[in-house]
């Protein structure tokens, strides 16, 4: 039942806004096809800014951080390609050091390096969750890649090597390496009560960041969700707070475009 829910939810997610974006198939290295959709600014001329959104671990490309942050980038003149993972597709994990899904990024980057609308030397990266550990390691590899973009980043960890619940500690140097020496832009956002990445723990993290920095930190769990679903005013309260966040991440990728 969870699975069929799940899916009913990625398509009728993809459908709010297909109007605009053109759902396409990715190939990979190993000749197979990702799930992805392109969604291109109106009204613009010559090469574009464009940004790649990674999704969550289970946070499919057909949910509100992704579509809506792809909708509103561009409407602001940035061309955005969305995707999932192929062991999402497939009804599979995570491969072990996330070593597929870094590949299926790069597949991604090689597709919008090839769209002749694209200025390759604007390109964004987003990651959600999950995401956010492949979106900086194919930043690290890329330093030509414009800014990156960190939606609920894995920060905070309370699970031993046996899987055992214990009190939560810092995981971000571990999570993202060498992150403090990195020049190019960064935006982080999260919400005030996300146990993946609590407040304190990448406050500490931070505190010796340099300028290329900036933070953003909203209401919410690691969906940014508020409250309780039986709350019959969850829906547009989440909405709300998601489009803050969305609406943040956005400023910030003007910011850092136009410096």
């Amino acid at each position: 039942m969870f699975r069929v829910t799940f899916i009913f939810l990625c398509l009728f997610g993809f459908n709010a806004f297909s109007n605009q974006a053109e759902k396409i198939e990715i190939s990979t290295a190993n000749g197979k096809k990702l799930d992805a959709f392109i969604l291109k600014p109106l009204n613009t001329k010559g090469k574009t800014p464009a940004l790649i959104i990674a999704p969550g671990q289970g946070y499919h490309m057909g949910l509100p951080l992704v579509k809506d942050l792809a909708q509103k980038a561009s409407e602001n003149g940035i061309l955005t390609v969305g995707f999932n993972w192929s062991y999402y597709t497939e009804k599979g994990n995570p491969s072990e050091e996330l070593i597929n899904e870094k590949q299926n990024m790069e597949d991604v980057l090689t597709y919008v390096r090839g769209l002749k609308s694209v200025d390759t030397k604007k390109i964004l990266v987003a990651g959600k969750s999950l995401g956010t550990l492949v979106a900086y390691s194919v930043f690290q590899n890329h330093k030509d890649l414009f800014s990156l973009y960190l939606l609920t980043p894995i920060c905070t960890w309370e699970w031993d090597e046996e899987e055992k619940q214990v009190s939560p500690f810092p995981v971000a140097d571990d999570r993202y390496p060498n992150f403090l020496q990195e020049k190019r832009p960064i935006h982080i956002s999260l919400g005030n009560k996300d146990k993946l990445c609590q407040t304190d723990m990448l406050y500490d993290f931070l505190k010796n960041s340099k300028n290329n920095i900036t933070s953003s930190i909203f209401g919410g769990d690691h969906g940014m969700n508020i409250g309780k679903w039986s709350d019959p005013k969850f829906k547009d309260r989440n909405a709300a707070n998601i489009k803050s966040a969305i609406d943040s991440t956005v400023h910030w990728m003007n910011v850092h475009l136009q410096k």
